[in-house]
């Protein structure tokens, strides 16, 4: 590939990229409500996110080829296992911790 034709591909790949930008910012915003929100529990915020990542993924790759609840699965045991990690390294307090 010569140096025009990766400029072109870059130029069209950044178009793109731009057009989701508003999705991203969607996504963004509502997962730090859902997260930041000390009346939902875990599983509440868990759906929330969940919730929040189905839109996003319709609005950004419509006509997915592979079936949502696969790729639901998928986002959800990445969820957890973030979660996971956030919980180990201390950066999330559960409720019951925090009331003590």
């Amino acid at each position: 590939m010569n140096l025009a034709a990766a400029a072109a591909t870059l130029a069209t790949v950044l178009a793109e990229a731009e057009k989701d930008v508003p999705a991203v910012l969607a996504f963004i915003s509502s997962t730090v409500v859902a997260v930041e929100n000390k009346s939902l529990t875990g599983p509440d915020k868990l759906t929330a996110v969940l919730n929040a990542a189905e839109v996003f993924v319709n609005s950004v790759i419509p006509g997915l080829a592979a079936p949502m609840h696969l790729v639901m699965a998928a986002i959800s045991a990445f969820v957890s296992a973030l979660v996971a990690l956030y919980n180990q390294a201390g950066v999330f307090i559960h409720a019951v911790q925090a009331a003590a």
